[in-house]
């Protein structure tokens, strides 16, 4: 069994966009799931964090992807996806950072500065 873990946005994220951590497994029948600072993420929650499992086109292949919506300061933090199989544990880390857009502070001063014309 093979993991291979892949932060698609970078490790910095903003807040209010949606990143997405992707974990490819060889081995279909594998069980994932997702933790995110010793918590784990459950995969019926689907307000804030969505799983999705697909093939890739290879055989034997699972790709497994949470992707967060909404992302706010809370979002930071650690996440490890594990796959387990057959009594083996295997498992990819992404450490994940949060910033404040930049458009947002901007953008609050020409809201105000358009108000006042």
């Amino acid at each position: 069994m093979k993991l291979e873990g892949d932060s698609t946005s970078g490790n910095t994220v903003y807040t209010g966009t949606t990143v997405n951590l992707t974990c490819k497994t060889q081995g279909y029948r594998v069980e994932n799931k997702f933790v995110k600072d010793k918590s784990i993420i459950k995969e019926g929650d689907q307000t804030h964090y969505e799983y999705f499992h697909m093939p890739d086109g290879k055989i034997n292949v699972k790709i497994v992807n949470l992707e967060i919506k909404n992302i706010t300061m809370e979002d930071a933090g650690n996440y490890t996806c594990y796959a387990v199989h057959n009594g083996l544990t295997t498992s990819a880390s992404f450490h994940l950072k949060v910033g404040m857009e930049i458009c947002l502070l901007e953008c609050q001063w020409l809201n105000l500065y358009q108000a006042m014309i």
